[in-house]
């Protein structure tokens, strides 16, 4: 695994999530199954120059099982829906639409409109009004860990993609260097393919916020990897720390790759043999449970890692409490406790 490291290059240029027509596909050898069988293995080709460590998987798969700790839980839930001391973020959908439309970025005035992305893809009262309370929620906790000003500042523009373009969503942040936009096609808050993808394994969650959750992910992990001169100006606008004042300036340095960091975090965290290389590689495809989050080892792609780290994002925020096992109290360690040091 270290040796694979040494050759991970991360990508400045556009980062793109392009959902296609592939993720409609079944791949041969999960013919049949559903979400409980696709949790119970690995991927079962990427799996196969591994058998000699079907102990290992069997033991981590079945570890995952249990559920995290009360501790964990609380200190999530604590953030938002545990009705915390400290008022939320955003009071209501209205205060946050409010603030997202209005935020300036230097001179320039924001253009994140959820309420009418969510009109231009055409959801009824009902769905509409079950999307805005996930995002308000969405927002209100990422505002508590990575700071409220981050969060509005974060994105400066959303976008419904042109119909004739085969894309659910992406994030970029060039050539709009520091003001990163995020675009999406009309197929990126339908339930019926969130639903389908999530049980056939290839999404990690499948929430109606699924995808905006994920780019959200992107767009951290693009911040992240800025250095101290273009992180006090992104978006224009200085960013601050996750302090107990929110008076501190970030962190002087980036932090290289976001993906590997993570999965560096979760090795040592299961306390992996820093020398079997092996299963160093095997935990991580373990604790997120995505098939799209594996795209950089099944394509030997490694500039793909970002999607390793946008569907752990999405899986730490929109995991149910009744499915919580230990792999997403790992995760929880990592973006509750360890991320906000980066920042």
């Amino acid at each position: 695994m270290q040796k694979i490291i040494k050759y991970w290059i991360f990508l400045t240029s556009t980062i793109i999530l392009s959902f296609n027509s592939i993720v409609l596909t079944l791949w041969s050898c999960t013919s049949g199954y559903d979400r409980e069988y696709y949790v119970s293995m690995l991927n079962c080709d990427l799996l196969k120059p591994y058998l000699n460590y079907s102990n290992f998987v069997k033991k981590y798969e079945d570890k995952i099982k249990t559920p995290a700790s009360a501790e964990s839980n609380q200190a999530f839930n604590d953030l938002y829906d545990n009705s915390p001391t400290t008022a939320p973020a955003f009071l209501n959908y209205a205060t946050l639409t409010d603030a997202l439309t209005n935020t300036m970025l230097g001179s320039t005035k924001i253009d994140v409109n959820w309420t009418k992305l969510y009109q231009e893809v055409g959801l009824d009262d009902i769905l509409m009004a079950t999307a805005q309370q996930a995002q308000l929620r969405f927002y209100n906790i990422i505002a508590k860990v990575y700071h409220k000003d981050n969060v509005l500042r974060l994105v400066q523009k959303i976008a419904l993609v042109a119909p004739t373009e085969n894309t659910i969503a992406y994030v970029s942040s060039k050539p709009w260097i520091h003001a990163q936009i995020m675009g999406y096609g009309k197929l990126f808050a339908n339930l019926g393919l969130i639903s389908q993808q999530f049980e056939m394994g290839f999404w990690a969650t499948n929430t109606i916020i699924s995808v905006v959750v994920h780019e959200y992910g992107h767009a951290v992990s693009n911040f992240l990897c800025e250095d101290a001169t273009n992180r006090k100006t992104f978006n224009n606008t200085p960013f601050l720390t996750n302090t107990t004042n929110y008076l501190n300036t970030m962190g002087e340095q980036p932090i290289p790759d976001p993906a590997i960091a993570l999965i560096n975090f979760l090795d040592n965290e299961a306390i992996i043999d820093s020398n079997d290389q092996i299963t160093r590689f095997l935990l991580p495809l373990i604790i997120v449970r995505s098939e799209y989050s594996r795209s950089a080892w099944e394509k030997k792609n490694y500039g793909l890692l970002n999607e390793f780290f946008a569907e752990a994002f999405a899986q730490w925020l929109l995991t149910p409490q009744n499915l919580r096992g230990w792999n997403w109290q790992l995760l929880n360690d990592f973006f509750l406790h360890e991320l906000p040091k980066y920042l």
